[in-house]
């Protein structure tokens, strides 16, 4: 019984430890939800990552506002502000979290916040797409325009999968809006067949990505809620069971 009692008082490092030691054995638990350190683990990758997509993300606008600025300069500019504002928002979420101020104590409120700031990031990417180009314009400067826009969505959604709703959010707004350039501009295409594959096969890349990333950190930071409880009913049982055994015998 002096066992179980050591068991029931073990600390979260000490049963973090057994359980990693219990996966590298082979052992495999059902489907749970990630502990709250694995989550906090997460969100700090997150916020650390977040920096260079949102610095991907202005690189891509201001080459877009100069390149497109020549043929159509007012819708660019308007562009190029909405997008700086939303970058900023996102810009300030993460510096905020990161130096200990706003929603510092509230990580979980912090992520839903900046998950939604990036969806709007996004959206407000992809608009380029149909604000600087116009049918009139060649083809291959559509489809150059389409191309850089992508390149910046998918990389800052893959510096995302962290959280796979923030990488979600980081792509499809903004991926929805450069298929609809291509589809407008360009109608039934090899460019439009393009896109939509190469923006489906990311997407299940960068899930697959996130999965194994959360798996990864639910094995180093495991659940000990569970364990603790059920070690500690077990040392109860014995309690209740020795006088019982003492007076039969």
């Amino acid at each position: 019984m002096a066992e179980q009692e050591n068991l029931s008082t073990l600390s979260v490092h000490e049963m973090q430890e057994r359980a990693r030691s219990a996966f590298a054995q082979g052992f495999r638990p059902g489907p749970r939800r990630l502990s709250r350190a694995a989550q906090l683990h997460l969100i700090d990758i997150l916020s650390r990552n977040g920096l260079a997509g949102l610095g991907l993300i202005a690189g891509v606008v201001i080459f877009v506002a100069v390149a497109g600025g020549q043929t159509a300069p007012f819708p660019t500019a308007v562009w190029a502000a909405q997008v700086l504002i939303a970058l900023f928002v996102c810009r300030r979420l993460r510096s905020d979290f990161r130096v200990g101020e706003n929603l510092t104590a509230r990580p979980f409120r912090w992520r839903a916040n900046y998950t939604s700031a990036l969806c709007v990031l996004s959206a407000a990417i992809g608009a380029g797409a149909l604000m600087t180009t116009t049918q009139s314009d060649p083809p291959a400067q559509i489809m150059q325009t389409c191309a850089i826009l992508s390149v910046g969505l998918i990389g800052s959604s893959a510096l995302h999968i962290a959280h796979a709703r923030a990488a979600t959010g980081m792509l499809a707004p903004g991926a929805f809006f450069v298929i609809a350039c291509l589809w407008q501009t360009l109608g039934v295409s090899i460019a439009l067949m393009t896109a939509i594959g190469a923006y489906a096969v990311v997407l299940f890349a960068i899930t697959t990505a996130s999965r194994a990333l959360k798996s990864d950190t639910a094995q180093r930071f495991p659940r000990t809620t569970t364990n603790r409880r059920l070690q500690r009913k077990v040392a109860t049982a014995l309690d209740a069971a020795m006088p019982r055994a003492a007076s039969q015998a």
